[in-house]
């Protein structure tokens, strides 16, 4: 061989190892950019709404705005560079809100040693007084229960709201005595006279108020959240979880019709995506409850949490039952709870954030298709558990609290402007 051909080829073999080095270099600093991107992602603190920006391929602001966040991006434009790989969070933190309990509350300070007795009025049928009123666990528990017994030794008289006429009579009130109107139900639902007619004689006659309502005199939600974080080493594989997934939304309901007009936007989800119905207005389960809810939630990747009623700070059990823990299932919200002030990212879909039924559906066909980012949800949703005493039950534990802590007084003028007047509002969300 010459001279000048051996010459060429050292330099064709040159250029060729020249060449692969500088894809090997190209594709390990491709992926560290891509990692980089990931962790900003579930780091940042709008987790939310830069996830519906990288899924909804829509030139609609609420899904659009967040492709604004990457310079190379155009409205409208899908992101690419959304991960393969399931990479679990080391550094979830918590913010603490009305919801959500990052950190043990503070025990205020008795103002007195007295012990106080509480009587209840007008008990439904599914509230256990020994439950509800049992003092002996609460942190203040100097009170003494006298069921529905009034006499002049009585501090605090509770009154549950609903269905309430004006020919519920008391006998006689004590001047020293509060009376607390209470009740879990919406404005629609309580059926009482008050909320009919503002001349009503119990629209004026209570001191206090104790409901789900956060501006509540004594806050009684279905439930609060606890931030309990699971180690890494402690934790299950998340991604095997979401493969092993085998259906779509979940449904349980026992009223069928409702003013969120629910059961219509489902119908109109189910155009999409399969919803499987159970209970009353669908299918009948084969195991016993609570088995019937447990059993069947393993095999979803969905649940809706869609409350009948789109009213100030209405959120119930539907949705805080799904942090018992194990659950495995991603809720899906929709109501007139402020979801995305209350609730920690990466807990849960708001159907709020999208125009209507249809998009919400296509969002979700979209991030369960994807495992690795609906894997990111279990794994948050796994970090908290329902605040043990926040649902209901906790009414006794409040009250006498109030009593020992507090000297405010108060006399509710009109009880159906601070319940019913511009607290609920129609759904907006529906297709004509």
């Amino acid at each position: 061989m010459s001279l000048q051909k051996k010459m060429s080829f050292s330099l064709i073999i040159s250029i060729l190892g020249v060449l692969v080095v500088t894809i090997v270099i190209t594709h390990i600093t491709l992926n560290s950019i891509h990692q980089a991107n990931l962790k900003f992602i579930f780091k940042n603190s709008d987790l939310k709404t830069i996830w519906y920006g990288l899924f909804m391929n829509s030139t609609k602001a609420d899904c659009t705005t967040p492709h604004n966040l990457f310079q190379n991006k155009s409205p409208g434009e899908t992101t690419s560079f959304l991960s393969q790989e399931f990479i679990p969070d080391e550094n979830i933190t918590c913010t603490q809100t009305t919801f959500v309990q990052c950190e043990e509350p503070k025990r205020f300070k008795p103002i007195t040693n007295k012990t106080f007795n509480v009587a209840l009025l007008r008990r439904p049928y599914w509230m256990d007084a020994a439950e509800f009123f049992n003092f002996s666990n609460c942190v203040y528990s100097g009170c003494n229960f006298q069921d529905d017994h009034i006499d002049e030794s009585t501090h605090m008289v509770v009154i549950q709201l609903q269905h309430m006429r004006d020919n519920f009579t008391v006998l006689r009130r004590w001047p020293h005595q509060l009376y607390v109107a209470t009740s879990w139900e919406p404005p629609s639902h309580l059926r009482a006279q008050f909320v009919e007619d503002r001349n009503s004689f119990w629209n004026s006659q209570f001191n206090l108020t104790a409901t789900y309502r956060t501006d509540s005199d004594l806050f009684i939600p279905y439930g609060m959240l606890q931030f309990k974080p699971v180690p890494l080493n402690k934790r299950p594989d998340y991604y095997s979880i979401a493969q092993k997934k085998s259906k779509w939304v979940a449904w349980f309901v026992s009223s069928c019709r409702s003013p969120s007009k629910r059961e219509i936007y489902v119908q109109q989800m189910q155009k999409i995506i399969p919803v499987d119905i159970y209970g009353r207005c669908g299918a009948p389960c084969q195991d016993p409850k609570p088995m019937c809810y447990t059993s069947n939630l393993l095999q979803y990747r969905y649940y809706l949490s869609f409350e009948n009623n789109f009213c100030k700070d209405y959120v119930t059990e539907k949705l805080f039952k799904l942090f018992w823990g194990g659950m495995h299932v991603v809720p899906v919200v929709r109501g007139g709870f402020d979801y995305d002030t209350q609730l920690p990212d990466l807990t849960y879909i708001n159907a709020g954030s999208f125009p209507n039924a249809t998009e919400l559906a296509l969002f979700l066909q979209k991030l369960g298709q994807d495992t690795s980012t609906y894997a990111k949800y279990l794994e948050r949703i796994d970090m908290y558990r329902i605040l043990d005493g926040s649902w209901p039950t906790s009414i006794g534990c409040k009250v006498c609290k109030y009593l020992h802590t507090r000297k405010l007084q108060s006399q509710i003028d009109d009880l159906k402007k601070w319940i019913s007047d511009d607290v609920c509002h129609a759904p907006k969300d529906i297709d004509q």
